[in-house]
Protein backbone atom coordinates (compact mmCIF):
# COMPACT_ATOMS: atom_id res chain seq x y z
CA UNK A 1 0.00 0.00 0.00
CA UNK A 2 1.12 3.56 -0.03
CA UNK A 3 0.00 6.06 2.30
CA UNK A 4 -0.89 9.63 1.97
CA UNK A 5 2.25 11.63 3.50
CA UNK A 6 3.59 15.02 2.39
CA UNK A 7 6.94 14.41 4.40
CA UNK A 8 9.92 14.33 2.39
CA UNK A 9 13.88 13.44 2.28
CA UNK A 10 14.21 17.09 3.09
CA UNK A 11 12.27 17.09 6.64
CA UNK A 12 14.18 13.87 7.64
CA UNK A 13 17.93 15.14 6.38
CA UNK A 14 18.19 16.54 10.11
CA UNK A 15 16.18 13.62 11.77
CA UNK A 16 19.31 11.17 10.08
CA UNK A 17 22.20 12.74 11.80
CA UNK A 18 23.92 10.23 13.63
CA UNK A 19 22.76 9.96 16.22
CA UNK A 20 19.31 8.59 14.31
CA UNK A 21 15.90 10.08 15.88
CA UNK A 22 14.09 6.94 15.28
CA UNK A 23 11.26 8.14 17.57
CA UNK A 24 11.24 11.25 15.57
CA UNK A 25 11.44 9.43 12.00
CA UNK A 26 8.73 7.66 12.84
CA UNK A 27 6.68 10.33 13.94
CA UNK A 28 7.28 12.74 11.31
CA UNK A 29 6.49 10.08 8.85
CA UNK A 30 3.07 8.93 10.23
CA UNK A 31 4.03 5.96 11.09
CA UNK A 32 3.42 6.46 14.44
CA UNK A 33 0.88 8.89 16.32
CA UNK A 34 0.04 10.30 19.62
CA UNK A 35 -2.25 8.10 21.57
CA UNK A 36 -3.12 7.49 25.14
CA UNK A 37 -1.73 8.74 28.31
CA UNK A 38 1.20 10.81 25.88
CA UNK A 39 2.36 8.24 24.33
CA UNK A 40 3.09 7.04 21.08
CA UNK A 41 1.06 4.12 19.19
CA UNK A 42 1.69 2.61 15.51
CA UNK A 43 -0.94 3.51 13.56
CA UNK A 44 -3.52 1.34 12.45
CA UNK A 45 -2.50 1.50 8.78
CA UNK A 46 1.18 0.97 9.36
CA UNK A 47 -0.36 -1.67 12.54
CA UNK A 48 -2.05 -3.89 9.67
CA UNK A 49 0.41 -4.10 7.10
CA UNK A 50 3.14 -4.97 9.52
CA UNK A 51 1.00 -7.87 10.86
CA UNK A 52 0.07 -8.74 7.59
CA UNK A 53 3.50 -9.43 6.82
CA UNK A 54 4.92 -10.90 9.98
CA UNK A 55 2.02 -13.41 9.34
CA UNK A 56 3.74 -14.08 5.98
CA UNK A 57 6.82 -14.56 6.95
CA UNK A 58 6.72 -16.03 10.46
CA UNK A 59 6.94 -19.86 8.58
CA UNK A 60 9.15 -18.80 6.26
CA UNK A 61 12.88 -19.46 5.21
CA UNK A 62 14.45 -16.80 7.66
CA UNK A 63 17.78 -17.65 6.60
CA UNK A 64 16.47 -16.49 3.01
CA UNK A 65 14.40 -13.37 4.65
CA UNK A 66 17.92 -12.38 6.73
CA UNK A 67 20.07 -12.56 3.02
CA UNK A 68 17.65 -10.06 1.59
CA UNK A 69 17.71 -7.75 4.67
CA UNK A 70 21.63 -7.37 4.39
CA UNK A 71 21.15 -7.29 0.97
CA UNK A 72 23.54 -10.16 0.19
CA UNK A 73 21.45 -11.23 -2.67
CA UNK A 74 22.66 -8.26 -4.61
CA UNK A 75 23.71 -9.42 -8.36
CA UNK A 76 26.38 -6.15 -8.17
CA UNK A 77 28.04 -7.86 -5.41
CA UNK A 78 31.62 -9.07 -5.41
CA UNK A 79 32.14 -11.45 -3.43
CA UNK A 80 29.64 -14.29 -2.26
CA UNK A 81 28.22 -14.27 1.02
CA UNK A 82 26.83 -17.50 2.91
CA UNK A 83 24.85 -16.62 6.08
CA UNK A 84 24.26 -19.14 9.59
CA UNK A 85 22.25 -18.40 12.09
CA UNK A 86 22.63 -19.51 15.25
CA UNK A 87 20.05 -19.81 18.65
CA UNK A 88 21.15 -20.14 21.98
CA UNK A 89 19.75 -21.75 24.59
CA UNK A 90 18.86 -18.20 25.88
CA UNK A 91 16.75 -17.29 22.67
CA UNK A 92 19.44 -15.07 21.20
CA UNK A 93 19.91 -15.14 17.79
CA UNK A 94 23.32 -14.80 16.25
CA UNK A 95 23.76 -14.35 12.28
CA UNK A 96 27.20 -14.77 10.53
CA UNK A 97 28.25 -13.72 7.29
CA UNK A 98 30.90 -15.83 5.50
CA UNK A 99 31.54 -16.51 9.40
CA UNK A 100 31.85 -12.89 10.74
CA UNK A 101 29.20 -11.54 13.23
CA UNK A 102 26.22 -9.68 11.43
CA UNK A 103 23.88 -9.09 14.01
CA UNK A 104 22.18 -10.18 17.22
CA UNK A 105 18.89 -10.18 17.61
CA UNK A 106 16.73 -11.08 21.09
CA UNK A 107 15.03 -13.49 19.60
CA UNK A 108 13.57 -15.12 16.61
CA UNK A 109 10.59 -13.09 17.17
CA UNK A 110 12.30 -9.99 17.47
CA UNK A 111 13.79 -10.85 14.11
CA UNK A 112 11.07 -11.35 12.77
CA UNK A 113 9.64 -7.69 13.64
CA UNK A 114 12.47 -6.30 12.05
CA UNK A 115 12.50 -8.25 8.57
CA UNK A 116 8.76 -7.52 8.09
CA UNK A 117 9.15 -4.28 9.17
CA UNK A 118 11.96 -3.08 6.57
CA UNK A 119 9.71 -4.48 3.95
CA UNK A 120 6.69 -1.81 5.00
CA UNK A 121 8.28 0.97 5.85
CA UNK A 122 9.24 1.84 2.58
CA UNK A 123 5.59 2.57 1.99
CA UNK A 124 6.10 5.07 5.06
CA UNK A 125 9.61 7.08 4.75
CA UNK A 126 10.37 8.70 1.58
CA UNK A 127 13.73 7.22 0.53
CA UNK A 128 14.06 4.26 2.15
CA UNK A 129 15.74 2.61 -0.19
CA UNK A 130 18.43 5.20 -0.41
CA UNK A 131 19.11 4.79 3.44
CA UNK A 132 22.07 2.51 4.33
CA UNK A 133 21.84 -0.75 5.78
CA UNK A 134 22.99 0.97 9.55
CA UNK A 135 20.67 3.42 9.07
CA UNK A 136 17.57 0.96 7.91
CA UNK A 137 18.68 -1.47 10.82
CA UNK A 138 18.17 1.40 13.11
CA UNK A 139 14.67 2.52 12.68
CA UNK A 140 13.22 -1.10 12.24
CA UNK A 141 14.59 -1.56 15.91
CA UNK A 142 13.19 2.00 17.17
CA UNK A 143 9.98 0.82 15.30
CA UNK A 144 10.11 -2.50 17.22
CA UNK A 145 9.76 -1.07 20.14
CA UNK A 146 6.09 -0.15 19.40
CA UNK A 147 4.86 -3.94 18.33
CA UNK A 148 1.51 -4.25 20.32
CA UNK A 149 1.57 -8.04 20.37
CA UNK A 150 4.17 -10.62 19.72
CA UNK A 151 5.58 -11.35 16.62
CA UNK A 152 5.47 -14.96 16.34
CA UNK A 153 2.27 -15.69 18.56
CA UNK A 154 0.40 -12.87 18.72
CA UNK A 155 0.32 -13.33 22.58
CA UNK A 156 -0.09 -10.12 25.21
CA UNK A 157 3.54 -8.42 25.88
CA UNK A 158 5.05 -7.34 29.38
CA UNK A 159 7.89 -5.53 30.46
CA UNK A 160 10.19 -6.59 33.12
CA UNK A 161 13.18 -6.05 34.65
CA UNK A 162 16.30 -8.39 34.24
CA UNK A 163 19.78 -8.99 35.23
CA UNK A 164 21.64 -10.58 32.84
CA UNK A 165 24.79 -12.28 33.57
CA UNK A 166 27.67 -13.46 31.04
CA UNK A 167 31.34 -14.29 30.92
CA UNK A 168 32.85 -11.13 31.83
CA UNK A 169 29.99 -8.65 33.26
CA UNK A 170 26.56 -8.26 35.00
CA UNK A 171 24.01 -5.33 33.46
CA UNK A 172 20.57 -4.56 34.58
CA UNK A 173 18.04 -4.61 31.72
CA UNK A 174 14.43 -3.63 30.85
CA UNK A 175 12.77 -6.31 28.36
CA UNK A 176 9.78 -6.43 26.74
CA UNK A 177 8.89 -10.24 26.57
CA UNK A 178 5.75 -12.29 25.23
CA UNK A 179 3.62 -13.63 28.06
CA UNK A 180 2.35 -17.23 25.94
CA UNK A 181 5.58 -17.94 24.21
CA UNK A 182 8.25 -16.33 26.35
CA UNK A 183 9.60 -14.63 23.36
CA UNK A 184 11.95 -11.60 24.45
CA UNK A 185 11.28 -8.87 21.80
CA UNK A 186 13.33 -6.12 22.99
CA UNK A 187 15.92 -5.69 25.52
CA UNK A 188 17.29 -2.07 26.84
CA UNK A 189 20.43 -1.59 29.13
CA UNK A 190 19.05 -0.08 32.32
CA UNK A 191 21.03 3.53 32.66
CA UNK A 192 22.18 4.39 36.38
CA UNK A 193 22.26 7.54 37.19
CA UNK A 194 25.59 8.28 37.48
CA UNK A 195 26.14 6.49 33.93
CA UNK A 196 23.48 9.20 32.66
CA UNK A 197 25.45 12.12 33.82
CA UNK A 198 28.48 11.12 32.36
CA UNK A 199 27.28 10.93 29.24
CA UNK A 200 25.71 14.24 29.32
CA UNK A 201 29.04 15.66 30.01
Amino acid sequence: MTTDTTTDDTNLAPLLEDPIDTEAILLECGAVEPCEDDDLCVTDDLDAAWRERMDAMHKGDREAQLTEFFGFDDEDLEVDVEISIEMTEEGYVFVRANNRLAARWESDAAALADVAGEQVLGDWIPGWEGLSLEQRSQIVNGLRAFVERCPSCEGELSLSEETVESCCRTRETYAIFCDDCNARIIEVNKVNRKEREAAAE
